[in-house]
This record gives structure tokens, C-alpha cells and sequence, in this order.
């Protein structure tokens, strides 16, 4: 039997030892969390207009429009890349395609979130942030909500040159 343990900040619950899964309140805090950064990633793209994406699309998050020309952006913010010094790269959840492998974006904008207020904000072109993923393929974990994504670990200090501050 499984049993189910409340953690001490009610996010998430422990199955046996080693296995954690998200309270379904801590997953739609996650999701606005993720919102608040699509909005600030405007400030990040020149641009002329920008269109955010409305609902669920898997693809990406902002299309931005300069000089008739469109870029796809996927946004995400991660508040534990600055203790693991990994940026978490989502490449499957529920063992279906997702993330990065049905991404049509040109670019990913990646917030590391810290606690000191001291972020760092990564733009990293779309073919490069494939390339280590390849690399790193092997450096898997499983987590996000119930613990259903695999997501490929990528060492920031492999990513300065894609630390960006912002175009406003």
C-alpha cells in the first residue's frame, strides 16, 4: 500500500521514501507562478507587437513580430536551477512528447529564479539548447507535477554566453 504524507509546506506529498508528487493547489500555484514570467519575458525580445499564446498550446508561449519577421518563444521559470546549477529541460511527461520535443519555438527564455532577488535570465536559440540536450540525454530526472516529466539536466555554467539582461 501506498501511503501519502503531507509535507511540512503542503505542496507535496511523499510516496515511500524517495518519490514526491504535487498537491493539484501547488500545480495551479506553479502555473501562475510560470505567467507572471511570460509577462516579464517581453521586456527580453525587440520587438514591434507580441501576441501571448491563449490557453493550453504546448508549442510555445509568445510570438513576438519585428519587422514583419516572427519569433516563437517558449518561457519557463525554475526556482531550483540556482542551488542544483542545472537547468531542467522538459523533453516527455506521462511517457507522451512534450516540452522541448514538440516545441516550435526559435528561442527559450529561462528564469532562474533566486530568493536574494538576484536572477539570471538565459535566451537560449532553439538549436542549441537541442544540441545539449542530446549531450545530456542521459542526465535525466523525473519531476513537475506528480512527478510524471522526464526532464534533462543541462549545466548553466555550459550557458553564460546566453545570460541576457533585459532590452527596456
Amino acid at each position: 500500500m501506498v501511503r501519502l504524507i503531507p509535507q511540512k509546506n503542503n505542496n507535496i506529498y511523499i510516496i515511500h521514501k524517495y518519490k514526491y508528487i504535487m498537491k493539484d493547489e501547488a500545480f495551479k500555484e506553479n502555473i501562475a507562478f510560470g505567467n507572471i514570467y511570460e509577462k516579464k519575458a517581453v521586456d527580453y525580445f525587440d520587438h514591434d507587437d507580441f501576441k501571448m499564446s491563449e490557453g493550453k498550446v504546448s508549442s510555445h508561449d509568445i510570438v513576438f513580430t519585428k519587422n514583419n519577421t516572427e519569433i516563437k518563444v517558449e518561457v519557463k521559470s525554475d526556482r531550483l536551477a540556482y542551488k542544483t546549477g542545472n537547468l531542467c529541460i522538459e523533453i516527455e511527461s506521462n511517457s507522451i512528447l512534450s516540452g522541448l520535443s514538440v516545441t516550435q519555438a526559435d528561442f527559450w527564455l529561462y528564469f532562474v529564479i533566486n530568493p536574494n532577488g538576484k536572477n539570471t535570465i538565459y535566451k537560449i536559440p532553439i538549436d542549441i539548447l537541442w544540441e545539449l540536450t542530446n549531450r545530456f540525454i542521459n542526465n535525466y530526472r523525473f519531476g513537475g507535477y506528480k512527478r510524471l516529466s522526464k526532464m534533462v539536466l543541462i549545466p548553466t555554467m555550459l550557458l553564460h554566453e546566453y545570460i541576457v539582461t533585459s532590452s527596456s
